[in-house]
């Protein structure tokens, strides 16, 4: 019987000692489970702040991007515009200056044939007065018009 008092009283020290090392260390182990279960949830908290954060961030810059995306359409839309009717006023200004040009150069022309028949009459009147001169009609032509 000896045997089984030892092997009670082993069993019941093991039970004791477990039991200490259960409440000691198990208070120990919750505390520490407890504290890493409350920085996982804080951790977790402040990544969901964030993100949430870093989602508005996201829209905020889609928003930029899409109304710097309709700024660019619309200044490309305008600078078109801009080009076409830049193109208008300069086919306009060209063909008003060809039709200016064109009306200058009539006028030379006019105004070298008027010159040229101008200087017909002057040396055809000068031609007159010299075979006029070389026929003493020239003094025939005076004493005519000095009449007494």
């Amino acid at each position: 019987m000896d045997i089984n008092r030892i092997f009670e009283t082993n069993i019941l020290n093991l039970i004791v000692v477990i039991g200490i090392v259960v409440k000691v260390i198990g208070g120990a182990a919750t505390d520490f489970l407890s504290d890493r279960k409350d920085r996982i949830e804080r951790r977790f908290i402040a990544d969901k702040a964030r993100s949430a954060r870093n989602d508005l961030a996201l829209k905020d810059a889609q928003t930029r991007l899409t109304n710097a995306q309709k700024e660019r359409s619309l200044v490309e839309h305008k600078s078109m515009l801009d080009i076409t009717q830049e193109e208008k006023d300069f086919q306009a200004s060209l063909h008003y200056e060809l039709r200016r040009l064109e009306t200058e150069n009539a006028l030379t022309v006019q105004r070298k044939k008027q010159d040229t028949v101008e200087a017909m009459g002057k040396a055809l009147v000068k031609l007159s007065i010299k075979k006029a001169e070389n026929l003493d009609l020239y003094d025939y032509y005076y004493r005519s018009l000095n009449v007494d």
